[in-house]
């Protein structure tokens, strides 16, 4: 007897006669929020890089190093350790999973979270150029940049609520999927070739 895959709107996704429920999007905006809070609580450290971070040539780099990359690093980690989930996806009963229906693999975990992370670093070239004296008007190198991290944030956000799983086009590239784990599956049969 041959499985395969088959999916429903309704139940998620069947992967070799186990069901997967995707997370709601509710849930994944809340465990969003606590990586965003968790980010906010780093200490203010910058009476001791005042020098770094007012040239212009050092400042996003040193915001990058101190914020970005400590950030995407956890992201990446979590997202590929056996729980699948960071603080804020355990505390809502969600991890991220790949579409296959195992653990996400580093290389895919790197790539999610940099493509995840690509409107969060054009916010903050527009914003370092701003506080070094660019115009800030509807010609600028800066307003352009502010209008593509609305605009892929948007996008992230929305193409959740049009795919039956509620992937962002991160997930979608990265193939991953993020799924609540406290849901039981409704399926427990495999579907067979006749």
């Amino acid at each position: 007897m041959r499985l395969r895959c088959a999916a429903s709107p309704k139940i998620g996704v069947l992967v070799v006669g186990r069901s997967f429920v995707a997370a709601p999007v509710g849930r994944r905006l809340v465990a969003a929020f606590f990586v965003l809070l968790s980010v906010s609580l780093v200490p203010q450290i910058k009476g001791w890089l005042s020098g770094w971070l007012s040239r212009p040539a050092t400042a996003h780099v040193t915001g990058f190093l101190l914020v970005t990359f400590p950030a995407a690093a956890y992201l990446v980690a979590a997202d590929a350790s056996s729980s699948g989930a960071t603080f804020g996806k355990r505390l809502m009963g969600i991890r991220v999973i790949s579409t296959a229906g195992g653990h996400l693999s580093i290389f895919r975990s790197v790539l999610r979270t940099g493509i995840r992370f690509i409107p969060w670093e054009l916010a903050h070239s527009a914003v370092w150029r701003i506080r070094f004296g660019a115009e800030f008007s509807p010609h600028s190198i800066q307003f352009l940049l502010v209008i593509a991290c609305y605009a892929l944030v948007l996008a992230n956000v929305s193409s959740q609520f049009f795919d039956h799983r509620h992937r962002a086009i991160y997930d979608f590239i990265a193939r991953s999927q993020v799924n609540w784990i406290s849901a039981k599956p409704r399926i427990s049969t495999p579907i067979a070739d006749r």
